[in-house]
């Protein structure tokens, strides 16, 4: 039995980045050998293993062939005459197909140390067309490491143009989207994820909406279009490291009702987060509260509970200030010295101290609204 450290643990470590999680992989092995020293078989159709002290997982070697259409038509074959050629043949891009021994010995049958010096993104074997998820996570790796300088070469873009066929598109299933759309969104350069699916002419499959907005680009383009949702996301990026705040400054612009927000989350199975914070952001747009009237200041804040909740503010002001940083400054500006007067608000800042119940009320609610006017006249 020999153990090989794989995948990413691999890579990140020859460029120097910091390791997150490790995988292995076994060969020479079987399923009952692993379980007998310990190891937890996380799935009884898969050959992963976790280690019983650093959770770390272990899958034996395995070759894969493609008989049917979609991520699941494969047929995953195990034994212990695997070799780790093999298991690393069926990887999707060469950077991802590297090993090292337990000597620190680097194992690279398909030249992914080349690749990682001259930042390449390239595919393996032709077989790479055989699971549409790889588009999804070519995407990902670009925008992942777009920074660095990687780039998808010419013959792997156009595999991936090939691999958008409509029975291929509809075989994945929402859950893939989101997965790797959330994992892309907390990247340096997320708007790579989505420009390259667009360029591949896959988006309209996966987010309509989003490939109307962002309109054709050219297969041969390395240029981001110059249009709003994608400059609202650079901006967002520079502002915020939250997902949420990311993808609604990407989207906003393109939903212009509450059904419509509801429908692209559910389609994606997106948290409830994202649909209050598109919400939020459809309702209250940026143009609308630079110029919102004290009273409309007022329900900003009652009807969101602002008071106690400063950190959906921030995310919505963050939002404002991607789609549009002039009037976005102004707009959360306005809103944050609104909060904070009708912060200093209490019962005894009131003239009757005596008031209760919904006299109360009504009293504290005046006093809010007498203060935001009282701002708006010393800025007129």
């Amino acid at each position: 039995m020999q153990i090989y450290l794989v995948g990413g643990a691999v890579r990140d470590q020859l460029l120097g980045l910091p390791v997150k999680e490790r995988d292995y992989v076994v060969t020479g092995t079987t399923p009952a050998q692993l379980t007998a020293l310990g190891f937890l078989q996380l799935n009884d159709k898969f050959p992963v293993f976790k280690h019983p002290v650093t959770g770390d997982e272990y899958a034996i070697a395995r070759r894969e062939t493609k008989i049917a259409t979609g991520y699941k038509g494969f047929v995953i074959e195990t034994s212990s005459d695997v070799t780790l050629e093999e298991d690393l043949a069926r990887r999707d891009l060469t950077i991802n197909a590297i090993a090292q021994d337990k000597t620190g010995r680097i194992i690279d049958p398909f030249g992914g140390c080349v690749d990682l010096q001259a930042r390449r993104l390239r595919h393996i074997t032709p077989a790479f067309v055989d699971d549409p998820v790889r588009l999804l996570r070519i995407a990902r790796f670009a925008a992942q490491f777009w920074h660095l300088g990687f780039r998808i070469t010419h013959t792997t873009y156009k595999l991936l143009r090939e691999m958008v066929q409509p029975s291929e598109m509809l075989s994945l299933v929402p859950q893939h989207l989101r997965k790797v759309m959330l994992q892309a969104l907390i990247t340096k350069s997320p708007w790579q994820f989505f420009t390259i699916l667009q360029r591949i002419e896959a988006l309209q499959y996966l987010i309509p909406e989003l490939a109307i907005a962002i309109g054709q680009i050219s297969p041969h383009s390395v240029d981001v279009p110059a249009l709003l949702p994608v400059i609202a996301l650079q901006r967002a990026v520079a502002l915020s490291a939250n997902p949420t705040v990311r993808f609604t400054a990407l989207m906003t612009s393109k939903l212009d009702n509450t059904n419509s927000v509801i429908m692209l989350c559910q389609n994606l199975h997106l948290e409830k987060s994202y649909i209050d914070l598109l919400t939020l952001a459809i309702i209250w747009t940026v143009q609308r509260v630079a110029i919102a009237t004290a009273q409309e200041l007022l329900e900003l804040l009652e009807t969101n509970r602002f008071l106690h909740r400063s950190e959906k503010l921030k995310n919505l002001t963050e939002v404002w200030r991607a789609i549009d940083p002039v009037i976005g400054i102004i707009a959360t500006n306005r809103v944050t010295a609104a909060l904070h007067a009708v912060k200093t608000v209490t019962v005894q800042t009131l003239k009757d101290t005596s008031l209760n119940g919904k006299n109360l009320g009504i009293a504290l609610r005046q006093k809010r609204l007498s203060v935001i006017e009282q701002l708006d006249q010393k800025n007129i």
